[in-house]
């Protein structure tokens, strides 16, 4: 066989071999995503799996699982255009064959490294003795060696000539197979682009230094989620049955059909295990400094250790005007505390929450632009018996906790370093409100809708039953409450202190009953010369409070 090859003209070679290369070319390009990009990383760019995660932002085991699928796959279109597994791949054994890796003992060497003359072969030969080694059952990186058992002897007969296969080239021959290849690396260079979108920055601490060693997060925001039996793929949502789950969960590659979208059915079993998918971890190197590439944009950040928080990031001014991303992180710690109203009983439902902003913290020494907070609150809720447990928050002195409550004035504390290990605050009791509420009606005792309702220079209105209601601090002698309707006389009350002291069950049913309709008075206004002016709005002056007013004729 060695002679046989040795005695082929160089030109018959390589357009053997180009040819070969176009043929392997288009059938790695046949194939349907992912697979296609993810052999072509793989294998004609020499790209490790966990490299084309990060390049593709997907967990490394689903790229595995992508390349063991894809090679399947191609495998299977050369089966079924070949006939014969063992004709097909012998087919390509001159593209894998180093001349020197012939040996007289009988057995064959295929190396990726020196196969070929040309190096624009030497990738694709890598899928070829891929494909030979799953053919065989082993697997085989780039760059290894694969020994491949002797053949029985018929292997080597006249059918199975490499020479009786190649005709002697014609010109036309040899710039058709230059075209063939010409048109194969064209494909090659234009399959499947890939977008990347480039995550940098460095990470520091409330005091600004720069931290080591620090894994960080980042979720692609359109990766696929899972909530009681409710998926999210590809912004659309898919429900499905515990029994359906159950069935599915058994059958992963049946998800394909029922879950479009979804790059991997083992995602799937992933997510109802509660496993995040789509969720990538990198870690700053010596200097505190991140950066990867990744297939998608907008990608949210957190931190790996749950005992850390990211709290913001920002861009700070670095020489030569140059902006850095910061990512500031902040240690977590337990805030616990009891709250009471003045007489010592506890207060249950007090929302309490912290806000922060790591730029405006005290001691936090950079000035970040374009700031954008990561996670900007903490916060938790009193039981009955006033206590409030918040599990994880950056406690740092100067830090500020709000207390809220109904019937309570808001209450602010300061975190300082003399703290105890739980926090007792009280809150002081807001009086109580007075409630002035009743009913606007005519003559006839039927209600009147959206008349004006003033009290104490605060206005309001009746609803579609004539009925209204203020809630007011306190009322004093110069309290009044007023009702008024157009062609109606107005309606007031101004002993209403005195009235609700009397009675103060009255306060809630107040009625006020407009006049009679009033008459009207005309009149003209003139000016200098005895002359009309139009457009003058006239007031009617007397010593009520009341409010009224005429339209000009």
């Amino acid at each position: 066989v060695a002679a046989r090859l040795e005695a082929l003209p160089d030109t018959v070679d390589v357009i053997a071999k180009a040819r070969l290369v176009r043929r392997m070319t288009d059938a790695v390009l046949a194939l349907d995503e992912p697979y296609r990009t993810t052999l072509l990383l793989r294998y004609f760019e020499e790209l490790p799996p966990r490299e084309i995660a990060t390049r593709l932002g997907r967990p490394v085991n689903t790229v595995r699982t992508h390349l063991e699928r894809g090679l399947a796959k191609l495998r299977g279109e050369l089966d079924a255009e070949y006939g014969d597994r063992e004709a097909w791949a012998f087919a390509f054994l001159p593209l894998c064959a180093d001349r020197t890796a012939l040996t007289t003992s009988g057995s064959l060497l295929l190396k990726t490294g020196g196969i070929v003359m040309l190096c624009k072969y030497v990738l694709p030969a890598a899928v070829v003795v891929s494909l030979f080694a799953a053919w065989i059952g082993r697997e085989v990186e780039p760059g290894a060696t694969l020994e491949v058992a002797e053949r029985d002897a018929d292997v080597l007969s006249a059918e199975h000539d490499v020479t009786a296969t190649i005709a002697q080239p014609t010109a036309d021959v040899v710039a058709d197979s230059r075209e063939d290849l010409r048109v194969a690396a064209t494909a090659v260079s234009n399959a499947a682009p890939l977008e990347l979108h480039r995550y940098a920055g460095r990470v520091v601490d409330l005091a600004g230094r720069s931290l080591a060693g620090v894994e960080l997060l980042i979720a692609d925001p359109g990766r696929p989620r899972y909530r009681e039996g409710r998926f999210l793929v590809g912004g659309r949502e898919f429900a499905f049955r515990p029994e359906e789950l159950e069935a599915l969960r058994s059958d992963p590659e049946a998800v394909s059909d029922r879950l479009p979208g979804l790059d991997d059915p083992q995602d799937f079993v992933r997510l109802i295990a509660g496993e995040d998918v789509g969720v990538y971890s990198v870690a700053t190197d010596g200097a505190g400094r991140i950066a990867v590439d990744l297939a998608f944009e907008g990608g949210q950040w957190t931190a790996a250790d749950s005992d850390n928080a990211l709290l913001s990031r920002g861009n700070l001014q670095v020489a030569g005007g140059q902006l850095e991303q910061i990512f500031v992180l902040a240690p977590l710690a337990e805030l616990r505390g009891r709250v009471t109203d003045e007489r010592g009983q506890p207060v249950e439902g007090v929302r309490v929450m912290s806000y922060l902003r790591p730029g405006r913290l005290p001691g936090f020494p950079l000035i970040l632009e374009d700031e954008e907070p990561l996670r900007s609150a903490w916060a938790a809720e009193t039981d009955a018996a006033g206590r409030f447990t918040i599990a994880r928050m950056p406690i740092v002195p100067g830090t500020s906790v709000r207390f809220d409550a109904q019937r309570f004035e808001t209450r602010t504390h300061t975190i300082s370093a003399s703290d105890p290990s739980e926090l007792e605050v009280e809150l002081k009791r807001l009086p109580e409100r007075e409630r002035i509420a009743g009913r606007v009606i005519d003559q006839e005792g039927q209600p009147v809708i959206h008349s004006p309702i003033v009290l104490d220079g605060r206005e309001s209105m009746t609803d579609d039953q004539g009925k209204f209601h203020f809630e007011v601090d306190s009322l004093d002698a110069s309290s009044v409450l007023l009702a008024y309707q157009q062609g109606f006389t107005p309606a007031v009350i101004e002993d209403l202190a005195a009235r609700v002291e009397r009675d103060p069950e009255s306060c809630c049913e107040l009625v006020l009953q407009l006049g009679a309709a009033t008459g009207s008075i005309e009149g003209r206004v003139v000016g200098d010369g005895g002359r009309g002016l139009a457009g003058v709005l006239v007031h009617p002056v007397n010593s009520q409070r009341y409010p009224g007013s005429m339209r000009p004729l």
